[in-house]
């Protein structure tokens, strides 16, 4: 259900809190270096911490308030992010002296912030299970780099997300041209982006055996399957 919602360009919901995925469009305007800053901001859990449980910090929301407390900066980009992924300006403010943060009758506390974690996670295409966003989001670039490589394209050796964004508004059938990608959000980015690779990987196999390579070292995997 998340899926098909996010395929369609709608937000999932947690409580009365949306959060949609960044459409390409908005991660060009503010950057892609930044974007990967507030991602990283907007998914604060324990594990990202050197010393949690020296510090005594034994939950995601405990790990977040002493994060975003260092600093006024760390403060407003967390804000910022939850502005980015949800369209709504919170406020901070104490509850029965604990931090909260609220816009009328909406409220993100405790009790629903992992659940707004993997949520922004999902959305970005992220693995939920995942501890370091940023770290999972680079290694997504990276592979997807490697892939271009293995796939014979030697001038991939410094794709950035341009490039990658570039690739996918190249690939033949999917009706996506550089003008209009910039309208994808970035969870269908990357569905066409691994379902284009499948894609041209299985002609490519199949234009080896057709060349007459023997069938028991190509894989000829059909696009037509179950994208992570």
């Amino acid at each position: 259900m998340n899926k098909l919602r996010l395929m369609a360009n709608l937000p999932l919901y947690v409580d009365k809190i949306p959060v949609y995925p960044p459409i390409l469009r908005e991660i060009a305007e503010i950057g892609f270096e930044k974007y990967g800053i507030i991602l990283t901001c907007g998914t604060i859990v324990k594990d990202i911490l050197i010393d949690a449980e020296g510090l005594g910090i034994t939950n995601n929301y405990d790990a977040l308030i002493f994060a975003i407390n260092q600093n006024k900066e760390s403060f407003s980009t967390f804000l910022y992010s939850l502005f980015f992924f949800t369209k709504i300006e919170f406020n901070a403010k104490l509850l029965d002296n604990d931090l909260v943060f609220m816009k009328d009758d909406i409220i993100l506390d405790r009790n629903n912030y992992d659940s707004l974690v993997n949520s922004i996670k999902l959305a970005n295409k992220l693995e939920v299970e995942n501890t370091e966003a940023l770290d999972e989001f680079d290694r997504r670039v990276m592979e997807a780099e490697k892939k271009m490589r293995e796939d014979g394209n030697k001038n991939a050796e410094q794709l950035t997300f341009a490039d990658l964004i570039s690739c996918v508004a190249n690939f033949d059938g999917n009706g996506l041209n550089i003008i209009n990608i910039w309208d994808l959000n970035v969870y269908q980015f990357y569905e066409q982006l691994q379902r284009g690779q499948l894609k041209e990987q299985y002609r490519w196999n199949l234009k080896l055996l057709l060349a007459g390579a023997k069938p028991d070292n190509i894989k000829t995997e059909s696009y037509l399957q179950n994208i992570k």
